[in-house]
């Protein structure tokens, strides 16, 4: 099957992130406050603020100790593991790969980034189009948080044509913006899913990645 995408074809826009034409992705980082961190961040600075004035005034009665005992070397809870494809590990290991030359730490698998990577490939697929932003106005962001990613930063690559994951990902590392996802320090958690339909009158692979820090991968 030969590849639909056409550097010169009309369908063909500058990249948002690296302005370059035939850029097949797009970057996406927004910031959000997670209101318990900081409900839990400003308990700590009150505590340590009283805490200090209590000893710097001689202020200690009617004090009580609190003795927190370390973890214990068993746990009674088990860490389930995530069971992936064979093409989805693929991918995930490809990734950390080109992140490994470069000294960077290991995504870890997550079950909800790659919920909404498959279904936004699944979309584009179905009803023919490929952009990050779906037919409803939705972004990565929106995607994301729909399947209970409360994100800190979140980014997204997605591809057509392509036959492989070997194929896809030589795409996307000669490509400064996507390459600029999978090599961001920042992100800790990967999901990736595909889905076939038709691109310009040809079966095509839809290939989309997401990249996040700060949610909850479930």
């Amino acid at each position: 099957m030969s590849n639909p995408w056409d550097m010169n074809d009309p369908f063909d826009s500058p990249c948002e992130t690296c302005g370059e034409r035939g850029c097949l992705g797009f970057h996406e980082q927004k910031w959000r406050v997670n209101p318990l961190t900081a409900v839990v961040a400003v308990v700590i600075v009150v505590a340590l603020l009283a805490g200090s004035i209590g000893f710097f005034l001689g202020a200690r009665g009617n004090q009580k100790t609190v003795e927190i005992a370390p973890p214990s070397s068993t746990s009674e809870t088990s860490t389930v593991p995530v069971q992936i494809t064979a093409e989805e590990s693929l991918m995930l290991n490809s990734v950390n790969a080109e992140r490994a030359k470069e000294s960077l730490s290991a995504l870890t698998w997550c079950p909800a980034l790659a919920r909404s990577a498959t279904e936004h490939s699944k979309d584009m697929a179905a009803q023919n189009y490929f952009e990050h932003e779906d037919l409803d106005g939705g972004q990565v962001s929106d995607r994301a948080l729909a399947q209970g990613y409360e994100y800190q930063t979140v980014g997204e690559n997605i591809a057509v044509g392509q036959r492989s994951v070997e194929e896809v990902m030589v795409a996307w590392m000669n490509s400064p913006g996507h390459r600029a996802n999978i090599m961001k320090p920042e992100y800790r958690h990967f999901g990736s899913g595909v889905a076939t339909g038709d691109f310009k009158g040809q079966e095509s692979i839809y290939w989309t990645q997401n990249f996040g820090a700060g949610g909850s991968c479930n």
